[in-house]
């Protein structure tokens, strides 16, 4: 114990992407305090094996330090990881968009749904046909899942015609394909 260092031992604590903070005391004659802070996973990110992030974009290994969860999955894809992973956090725009949209779909929560992913590995495809987010949300009681087509630019507002349409007409009981990215249309498959 005396011939520790505490910065240094502090130092490699804080190396590990799962430690936000670390103190260190010694307790003599032979007993070392730790007092550390581990990240709080929100998201899987399902661009990798076993890792979940935090509300400010830091990965992390997630078993076998917590116990099973019902974590929404997020989706950049192969492209857009690339340019968003920076050490053990991600940045840019399309994290940030699919962090927004986890927050805005929250905003309708009643307990009849969880979110399972959200998919923005095609949000920037040059071609529009193909430029699409994807939300996947399933039912809680029943086990079904509506899969979600947006727009990049509009999803706000479909996301809350979304939730409209689902009180007054769409059945919850199958698993369902939802495009909402045209104005004033819903195809449903």
């Amino acid at each position: 114990l005396d011939t520790l260092d505490l910065q240094e031992a502090k130092k490699k604590l804080l190396q590990s992407p799962l430690i936000v903070s670390v103190s260190l005391q010694k307790r003599p004659p032979s007993s070392l305090y730790v007092d550390y802070t581990i990240r709080i996973p929100v998201a899987f990110a399902l661009d990798f094996v076993n890792t979940a992030m935090d509300e400010k974009r830091h990965l992390f290994p997630f078993s076998p330090f917590f116990s099973p969860k019902n974590l929404p999955e997020i989706y950049l894809g192969p492209e857009l990881i690339k340019n968003s992973l920076e050490g053990f956090q991600l940045k840019g725009e399309p994290v940030d968009l699919a962090f927004s949209i986890l927050e805005w779909v929250k905003s309708f929560e009643d307990g009849s749904f969880r979110i399972q992913r959200v998919d923005v590995s095609s949000a920037y495809n040059p071609s529009l046909g193909q430029r699409d987010l994807v939300l996947r949300l399933e039912n809680t009681s029943l086990g079904t899942l509506h899969t979600l087509r947006l727009s990049r630019l509009g999803y706000r507002k479909e996301i809350a015609n979304y939730f409209k349409l689902r009180k007054t007409q769409l059945h919850v009981s199958e698993d369902k394909v939802i495009d909402l990215r045209l104005a004033q249309l819903a195809y449903i498959e």
